[in-house]
């Protein structure tokens, strides 16, 4: 939307990670470096959660 407002034109999305299993539309060509399979959970089937673990360090930091 910012590109655009600003008279550009989006031709293409990268990321260094895409964690998106597939799942995101940018209706333009999309490329990345890396993809990785990320499971992710609601907060009530959360295993981690389920055993009051807190989650301390979100993200990627580490492969």
């Amino acid at each position: 939307e910012l590109v655009n407002s600003l008279k550009g034109n989006v031709i293409g999305v990268g990321s260094i990670v895409d964690r998106s299993d597939g799942k995101v539309n940018f209706e333009v060509p999309f490329k990345s470096v890396v993809s990785l399979y990320v499971e992710t959970y609601e907060k009530e089937e959360c295993p981690l959660c389920k055993e009051g673990i807190p989650l301390v360090k979100p993200g990627s930091r580490k492969f």
